[in-house]
């Protein structure tokens, strides 16, 4: 299994499906985890599976 940091410094797994985001709520920092299944036959990356909506999030 091999992982990444993507751009915006999420650990990111395209084996997995898995992408977990970093998200601030004043001083706290939260983390959660984002799924995709079967990302493999319409996308190259669990990146390109994300909504627009999900990267406005912080």
């Amino acid at each position: 299994m091999t992982s990444a940091v993507s751009v915006e410094g999420n650990a990111v797994s395209n084996e997995l499906g898995l992408l977990v985001r970093a998200q601030r709520a004043g001083d706290i920092l939260l983390t959660r985890a984002f799924f995709v299944a079967n990302f493999q036959d319409w996308a190259c990356t669990v990146h390109d599976c994300v909504p627009a909506g999900e990267w406005d999030i912080r």
